[in-house]
């Protein structure tokens, strides 16, 4: 480190080593405490960040099963629909085939 002349002066070249010292450890102390605090607030706040997601995962997941049973609900109505559309019509189509039926034996046989 550089001094100004006067304080070079004023301490000698020992004091001025023995500041720079001083002021070296005084820096890393102060970088080591700053950097622990920090890794503690950092952990903290990834934990806080790990809990929201699991918070998050766990909503989810509910909404995920009473959204699949609604649409297993909604799926099965309308199969159900459908079964139903398909046995109207499929009467309809019968009794016009046993009218067709009728009517072609009524003018073979008359």
């Amino acid at each position: 480190m550089h001094y100004p002349f006067a304080l070079r002066q004023r301490l000698t070249d020992g004091g001025s080593i023995g500041l720079a010292e001083v002021l070296n450890t005084e820096r890393a102390e102060v970088i080591a405490t700053v950097s622990h605090s920090f890794e503690q607030r950092l952990a903290a706040e990834c934990g806080k960040l790990q809990r929201g997601l699991d918070d998050l995962r766990a909503d989810m997941r509910s909404e995920m099963g009473a959204l699949r049973v609604e649409l297993r609900a909604d799926f099965q109505v309308a199969i159900a629909s459908t079964k139903a559309d398909l046995l109207k019509w499929s009467f309809l189509f019968w009794i016009g085939q046993v009218a067709a039926v009728v009517g072609l034996a009524s003018v073979w046989s008359g």
